[in-house]
């Protein structure tokens, strides 16, 4: 148990770090936590440009034509496990590139052969995404990288095609419900 004096410098010391004051601030440390992005409730991640994502959900709002609030609900959700999707895939390719990467530049053990101590190392660049790669395979222990992201693929797959199939389902009543009015 802390005695009085403990508690009181550690009051004291926490006034003095307030922590960020800046909205700029404030949105770094937000990020802190974030690893790879692939459970990640905000849209966009380091390394993805709002521009792109724009693009991406104007051109499904086109194609899914929402007419009500759920259609549009169902469209935005369509919207963010596509992009989801897209990022596990960037993040496999990232990982194994990572891996790839980390591999040829290993140093040989002590124990191996003379050969292999005095091989020409690979100090090939790193590939595209390498800290996506890095981070991605870090937060899975190495050990399941690739089981983990094709879980992650087939988890926003199965939760993609299902809010599909109730947009078109929506869809498809409120067509029916139109041309029965009609009539």
């Amino acid at each position: 148990m802390a005695t009085e004096k403990q508690i009181n410098a550690n009051r004291q010391n926490a006034s003095k770090s307030t922590g960020p004051q800046t909205p700029k601030g404030k949105t770094v440390v937000a990020q802190n936590a974030l690893k790879h992005g692939l459970t990640s409730s905000q849209n966009l991640i380091k390394g993805e440009s709002r521009d792109d994502f724009d693009l991406h959900s104007d051109q499904l709002i086109e194609e899914f034509n929402p007419k009500t609030p759920i259609e549009n609900h169902l469209v935005q959700r369509i919207v963010t496990l596509t992009w989801r999707l897209n990022r596990v895939n960037r993040a496999q390719t990232a990982a194994l590139n990572s891996l790839h990467h980390s591999h040829r530049n290993r140093h040989p053990s002590p124990l191996a052969g003379l050969g292999a101590r005095f091989a020409p190392k690979s100090d090939s660049l790193p590939p595209p995404d390498h800290e996506f790669g890095d981070v991605t395979v870090k937060d899975s222990s190495k050990s399941r990288v690739i089981d983990n992201l094709l879980l992650q693929e087939r988890r926003l797959e199965n939760s993609l095609f299902r809010t599909i199939a109730e947009l078109e389902r929506k869809q498809l009543i409120r067509k029916i419900d139109l041309e029965t009015t009609n009539k």
